[in-house]
């Protein structure tokens, strides 16, 4: 027995599938974007938005807290971690120090920091660099404008 939607009339064979449906004809936002702190109808909204939000790539290229380096990582507060756990990310953590975090990309620039790895050079001066936005930054100081 077909469940139709009494706003768009739209057919589904399962009501569970219907009640998910329903959602888009709510004005209710139950989820939150830990990033940008918007709001969304469905989990998978969210997460859709979560791999691509602005303020979650920014986050990437955040310092971030080691032994050796004076940086504060001010995003990962407890609020923020348990958003984090909330979407159902996992803290990773550095082989090398106590250093952990929930965004794999600070943890693979991280773990440069005890390697040594530089694997961007300034095609100018040779001046090697952990991660490419800091070489690009660095080759803009050779460009007059």
């Amino acid at each position: 027995m077909p469940f139709s939607c009494s706003y768009c009339s739209k057919m589904y064979f399962y009501e569970s599938h219907l009640k998910g449906h329903m959602k888009k004809h709510s004005t209710e936002k139950p989820y939150q974007c830990p990033y940008c702190r918007k709001f969304f109808k469905t989990k998978n909204y969210l997460q859709t938005h979560s791999e691509n939000c602005k303020a979650r790539r920014n986050l990437q290229n955040a310092p971030s807290l080691c032994p050796l380096q004076n940086y504060s990582e001010n995003h990962q507060t407890r609020k923020t971690l348990d958003r984090y756990k909330v979407l159902g990310l996992k803290s990773m953590k550095c082989p090398f120090c106590n250093y952990t975090t929930f965004i794999r990309t600070n943890l693979k620039n991280h773990v440069k920091v005890h390697t040594g790895e530089k694997p961007f050079e300034c095609t100018i001066c040779g001046k090697r660099f952990t991660q490419k936005i800091s070489c690009q930054k660095h080759f803009r100081t050779h460009v007059k404008p």
